[in-house]
């Protein structure tokens, strides 16, 4: 059976899927799955663990052609923002850990000595202590001799597709949200570079999504360079031609945005922390990421979480007005230690007693997700100067009927809901257009509509009040 392989690199996890058309229906089946891709150090901070990473892809690879799948192509779909440092032999000299909390003073050193103004009128993508910046400045203090040895800086899946080529690549779209990249010019810039004190050491290789890197050395099969990260991939599924329409991605870093014309961004985005992504030559992406989601990790990493994005909206009552909602934006969100002391004064003064779950609590988070969405939609509509009709909402946690009417009824839009695992879906989207399968958007739509249900629900005229839970001090 011919397939195409999307391999999905998560913060935690790796799986590999099995993506196949039959007749004008996607077919998607798991073939391999690993949840243990991070080690700890002895000084507790996690790192990506590179190496199984590749082993487990491998072994995945060896198996399937055994079992008699024939592998067509294969693609990288990853969520890894980690900058990946080579030598002049295109060696691994070491990964940056994963989360390290130093990043924060060298994200106060570059607003300080360049702007964040600065810094997105050149990329196009507002800055944060997880930008590429921040990592290399930290690289270079912390390992200095390493440092010099770097001569090449690409992301997971351009490594990924180096490793089983022997074909090194950086992918345009995953490349540009590094602001190494100039958005204006198209290339890399040059100010930035000079900055970092990497301007003439640094070689690059840039490549436009759906492009054929080279033949994989273990099936043959052809290996395409993905369209950006796990959340731009998401894309393919959310209707991306209709320009009077948001699209929200719901996943455990989410991104809401729309299609819009990129010098009206340039006058106002940076006003609203907004990032760009150029998908051709005609249409470029305004988007926001939303961060909400990390509050749940940070809230719950000690409790078995499994049930409640699914049963919260059955356990509380679906049809009570909210109170209290969070601000994702506040500078009080910045601070989690903060939020939760204010959450627990909320549930210890305005509910008598902590609730015997934290039901109530995920209600209150989601509650405020679709507060936020409200927020960040009338953001993208005072830049667009107009009016958008409806909401494409496709992802995780996309999966609850209720909530998804409340998102339309906060927001006053119409929502459709599309697949759940988005980003693998418009991975084997990008392959599938590569190797010329279909043509245009319009017929990879078509494929996706008669693939997976897109659910409509219709804004229902209910009101909502509410108050943000910090003012309750």
């Amino acid at each position: 059976m011919n397939c195409c392989l999307v391999i999905d690199i998560s913060k935690i996890s790796l799986k590999i899927m099995s993506i196949t058309l039959k007749g004008d229906k996607i077919v998607t089946q798991e073939i391999h799955r690993c949840s243990k891709i991070t080690t700890m150090d002895i000084n507790s901070e996690v790192h990506l663990n590179i190496d199984r990473i590749i082993k487990e892809i491998k072994q995945a690879l060896i198996n399937i052609k055994q079992i008699g799948y024939k592998v067509t192509s294969i693609s990288v779909n990853s969520s890894i923002s980690t900058p990946i440092f080579l030598d002049k032999n295109n060696e691994l000299i070491k990964e940056l850990c994963v989360d390290k909390s130093i990043r924060t003073s060298y994200y106060n050193k570059v607003i300080n000595e360049l702007g964040s103004a600065y810094i997105y009128r050149k990329t196009g993508v507002s800055f944060s202590d997880d930008s590429f910046i921040c990592r290399i400045l930290m690289y270079k203090d912390l390992y200095p001799e390493g440092f010099k040895e770097v001569r090449k800086i690409v992301s997971l899946s351009d490594y990924i597709g180096y490793v089983f080529t022997d074909n090194l690549y950086n992918e345009r779209s995953q490349f540009s949200l590094s602001q190494l990249f100039n958005f204006n010019t198209q290339t890399l810039d040059k100010d930035i570079l000079e900055y970092l004190g990497i301007c003439d050491r640094l070689d690059f290789n840039i490549i436009p999504h759906g492009t054929f890197i080279g033949d994989c050395k273990i099936t043959g099969a052809k290996v395409i360079s993905p369209y950006g990260n796990n959340f731009l991939s998401s894309l393919f599924t959310t209707g991306i031609t209709n320009s009077n329409s948001i699209f929200i991605i719901n996943s455990n870093e989410g991104i809401i945005g729309c299609t819009e014309n990129l010098s009206k961004m340039y006058l106002e985005g940076v006003k609203v922390n907004l990032n760009h992504q150029l998908f051709n030559e005609n249409i470029v992406k305004l988007f926001k990421y939303i961060p909400c989601y990390k509050l749940v990790d940070v809230f719950l990493k000690n409790v078995d979480n499994n049930f409640m994005i699914e049963n919260v909206w059955s356990i509380v009552d679906e049809c009570s007005n909210i109170d209290y909602i969070i601000d994702f934006d506040s500078e009080i969100f910045k601070n989690s230690t903060i939020l939760m002391n204010i959450v627990k004064y909320y549930f210890d003064f305005k509910l008598s007693s902590m609730p015997n779950s934290v039901s109530d609590f995920i209600r209150i988070v989601y509650n405020s997700f679709a507060v936020y969405y409200k927020k960040c939609i009338k953001d993208f509509e005072k830049i667009t100067g107009g009016i958008f009709d409806s909401i494409c909402l496709v992802g995780d946690h996309s999966s609850n009927n209720s909530y998804n009417q409340f998102i339309s009824d906060i927001t006053f839009k119409d929502v459709e809901v599309g697949p759940r695992e988005s980003g693998i879906i418009g991975n084997f989207i990008n392959q599938i257009l590569a190797l010329g399968l279909i043509n245009s958007f319009d017929h990879a739509n078509l494929l996706l509509r008669n693939s997976f249900n897109y659910n409509k629900f219709k804004y229902s005229g209910k009101k909502f009040s509410y108050q943000y839970i910090e003012n309750i001090i």
